[in-house]
């Protein structure tokens, strides 16, 4: 229930936590989507984006663009944030209707700016609804 709202900051349909992408029967494709902290949760929560009901023309160009954004968030969590948003932009000019590529790019722009602190664990705290 908590991932419903979720699906929405991120423009996704069907988000799933990291335990139940584990349980998961035969081959899904899916993305590692991001690092969160819920509403009332202390430990971040590793979230995948299921991708199997897309067609090409609800999600183009998918397997480009899954591979771009894995390669974006491998160097965001690494806090290279050139490497990351350049990765991000390859998916976005891949399929520009990507809202997660978008947020990350955002989040690499303001962290270009103002990096985050010394203890920075990746994770990301969804805004309040």
């Amino acid at each position: 229930e908590r991932l419903q709202n979720t699906n929405k900051y991120y423009g996704t349909n069907v988000l799933i936590c990291e335990s139940t992408a584990a349980r998961l029967q035969g081959s899904v494709r899916m993305r590692d989507l991001d690092l969160i902290r819920l509403r009332g949760m202390q430990a971040p929560a590793s979230i995948c984006e299921v991708l199997d009901h897309h067609t090409k023309e609800s999600f183009p160009h998918i397997d480009e663009v899954v591979q771009a954004f894995g390669e974006g968030v491998i160097h965001y969590r690494k806090q290279s944030w050139s490497p990351a948003a350049a990765a991000f932009s390859a998916a976005l000019a891949a399929h520009p209707g990507d809202r997660p590529s978008r947020l990350y790019l955002d989040r690499c722009e303001i962290y270009r700016k103002t990096p985050p602190p010394g203890e920075w664990d990746g994770v990301w705290i969804l805004p309040a609804e």
